[in-house]
């Protein structure tokens, strides 16, 4: 089984993206949800995420859109989000944590309403923009960025993950890896440790994922052989989790629920460089097809 994609520009040229998906369970349950979900009408491709190596006006036009909502937002009145709006180069990880805290308030409250009011739309694009943002930064001060398509179909039913699909989860990744998307509103417990969210714990607010969806990740590391730093990363996070008594509010970290990673899915037929697509990603951002074979 393949899954397939064509990425479209302005002028109607087209780049595919030909995936042969793994023979492991946990596909084969992410299949049949796909499947299942391309047989509704006018079902397609939604959510189109796209990461390529950012600049300092990528951050900056972002932090700017940030700005732009939270006023918005206040505005409105139902959210109150305080402090003083921020500039790229000043802008700090706890700032982004409380962001994501007051969306995560929010959203626990609608129980999954599609309100539409200035602040659902803005508080929903704001949490888009603040894992932009963090990337971003990441991207900046780092030698290595992970480039990254992240997409689901607009109409899926979910089925449940087991802990066998949990403890296939991994953080390595190579240049062309599919991975199931994480489709979940919240942070789970390696998101929190990578942002150093401790309020999001003690909160009891973590969400990991417990559902496979039609969502997809097309990473594109820079590099393969960063393989023993992410399992280095693994490590640490359990230290992290073990130092600061996670176990207290509730999370046992050594459950596989809480396993770090995604869960791969298939690898790319084509030999797109990294620069390729970076290139790709910045004009190719119209999904023209999108089919399993």
């Amino acid at each position: 089984m393949k899954l397939h994609f064509e990425l479209e520009n302005s002028h109607a040229q087209r780049r595919p993206f030909t995936y042969q998906l793994l023979d492991t369970p946990s596909t084969k349950k992410f299949v049949d949800v796909t499947l299942n979900a391309l047989k509704r009408p006018n079902n397609f491709p939604h959510r189109l995420s796209f990461g390529f190596r950012p600049n300092e006006r990528d951050l900056s036009l972002r932090v700017e859109r940030m700005n732009e909502l939270i006023h918005i937002i206040n505005q409105e009145g139902i959210v109150q989000i305080s402090g003083e709006l921020a500039c790229a180069s000043e802008l700090s990880q706890e700032r982004l944590n409380y962001l994501h805290l007051k969306f995560h308030e929010y959203e626990e409250q609608l129980q999954g309403e599609q309100t539409g009011t200035p602040t659902t739309n803005s508080l929903r694009e704001l949490n888009v923009l603040i894992h932009q943002i963090e990337q971003n930064i990441g991207a900046l001060n780092s030698g290595v960025f992970t480039q990254y398509l992240i997409f689901l179909l607009k109409e899926t039913v979910t089925t449940p993950m087991d802990s066998a699909d949990h403890m296939a989860k991994t953080l390595e990744l190579r240049h062309g890896d599919l991975m199931l998307g994480y489709c979940t509103v919240g942070k789970s417990l390696f998101h929190c440790y990578k942002d150093n969210d401790l309020d999001l714990i003690k909160n009891r607010v973590v969400r990991d994922q417990v559902v496979i969806s039609s969502e997809v990740i097309c990473a594109f590391p820079q590099k393969d052989d960063e393989q023993e730093f992410m399992r280095a990363n693994c490590e640490r996070f359990y230290e992290w989790c073990r130092d600061n008594r996670v176990e207290d509010y509730g999370y046992d970290y050594q459950l596989p629920i809480h396993r770090p990673g995604n869960i791969p899915l298939g690898r790319i037929e084509q030999d797109y460089s990294y620069q390729e697509i970076s290139e790709i990603f910045r004009d190719y951002q119209q999904m023209s097809l999108f089919e399993m074979r």
